[in-house]
């Protein structure tokens, strides 16, 4: 199923999504004049999409996938990966799936996609999936359980994720990065804080400014094209640079 909602270009200022599980793509442009937000994916979760806009703030609420198993209601996050159910019938979004050993992978994934503005706040929270993002955004905060979050272009930026990779490809002034099991790879900034348990840091310099990287498990590797005060540091892994 699929649905687009849309509000005039001037009338938004800041885009805020949250989703259990969805691939989200924000596209930010100068030319555009009427916002638009398309999603497409199971019937559920595009009719139980709560979308909302006022003074200048755009929200999109999506209902989380339910499984309805031995006769009660469990809530579950499934996306890209299997699920495995021995027993019992499983329905899935209204869909009989089972009804003794079964494994296999939601085949309708949930897509998001948004064009806005050049310069908006952008605010997300993903479960599990992906953010990308096209064309300059002026805030960028985003969350993310499990998944991949890809910054194309912001003035600051303020990321973390628990399971998945970090790349903010050029920011204006403060970036703040962290993953727990990704790599975290940022160009720009004027004062950059980027943190990895496990995984690689990289970082290059497009401005004089301050950094602080830390990794628990992983290699440093720093491009100096401008002055750069740094505190680098990781327990296990190589620093160059």
């Amino acid at each position: 199923m699929h649905a687009t909602h849309t509000v005039p270009a001037d009338q938004l200022e800041t885009l805020a999504l949250t989703a259990t599980a969805a691939q989200v793509r924000v596209i930010a442009s100068e030319e555009t004049v009427t916002a638009t937000l398309d999603i497409s994916g199971p019937d559920e979760i595009v009719r139980g999409a709560q979308v909302a806009h006022s003074g200048g703030m755009w929200s999109l609420h999506l209902p989380e996938p339910t499984i309805t198993a031995g006769g009660g209601n469990v809530t579950n996050v499934v996306s890209g990966g299997g699920t495995v159910v021995s027993g019992g019938t499983v329905i899935i979004n209204g869909n009989l799936v089972s009804g003794a050993v079964q494994q296999g992978h939601i085949t309708e994934p949930v897509t998001v996609t948004v064009r806005v503005p050049r310069g908006i706040r952008l605010s997300t929270t993903v479960n599990s999936g992906s953010l990308r993002t096209t064309g300059y955004i002026r805030e960028v905060a985003a969350w993310a359980t499990s998944g991949n979050v890809h910054v194309a272009t912001a003035g600051s930026v303020q990321v973390s994720t628990t399971s998945g990779d970090i790349t903010v490809s050029h920011a204006d002034t403060k970036v703040v990065a962290a993953a727990h099991s990704g790599d975290v790879d940022v160009r720009g900034g004027a004062d950059i804080e980027v943190s990895t348990t496990s995984g690689d840091i990289s970082f290059v310099s497009t401005r004089a400014c301050r950094l602080s990287a830390s990794a628990t498990s992983g290699d440093i590797t720093l491009v100096r094209q401008h002055d750069v005060q740094a505190n680098v540091s990781t327990t296990s892994g190589d620093i160059s640079g």
